[in-house]
């Protein structure tokens, strides 16, 4: 018979043959880290990176459920690709208005030799736990 023993704050792992390891808990939950960006240029650094990889996950922290609808959008009809950020101006407001730069998707670049690359600019709000996330899109071309 088999006995685990249990210690808060260690996670044991039981491997092939019946060996138990222990290891930190904190090992075991390094994929869901929380992240908190300092400022909204660090958020949307972030949230470039993560709309360019595909990566739900990492869109999820950096955007309310509004926002990942309008960013799902553009994937799914994959007109705005290379999402890149041109910078961030803060309003009186408290929050901020961050300008990005993107690529046309050649099936959706009605205007390619004439435009070449697209522009978006996205509000962005600061959050007691995250710093900073995505509200809403301003406006697209």
């Amino acid at each position: 018979m088999k006995r685990v023993l249990a210690v808060p704050g260690i996670l044991t792992l039981i491997i092939a043959g019946g060996m138990a390891v222990n290891a930190p808990a904190a090992a075991a939950s390094s994929t869901r880290r929380q992240v908190r960006f300092r400022t909204p240029e660090a958020a949307m650094r972030y949230l470039a990176s993560a709309y360019n990889r595909h990566d739900t996950a990492a869109l999820k922290k950096v955007t309310n459920p509004g926002a990942r609808l309008d960013l799902r959008y553009m994937q799914r009809t994959r007109w705005a690709v290379n999402l890149q950020l041109k910078g961030c101006e803060r309003e009186p407001s408290g929050m901020a208005s961050c300008q990005f730069t993107h690529d046309w998707a050649d099936a959706q670049a009605k205007d390619a030799v004439a435009r070449q690359s697209g522009y978006a600019e996205l509000r962005v709000a600061p959050v007691r736990r995250r710093g900073w996330v995505m509200k809403s899109m301003a406006g697209c071309d």
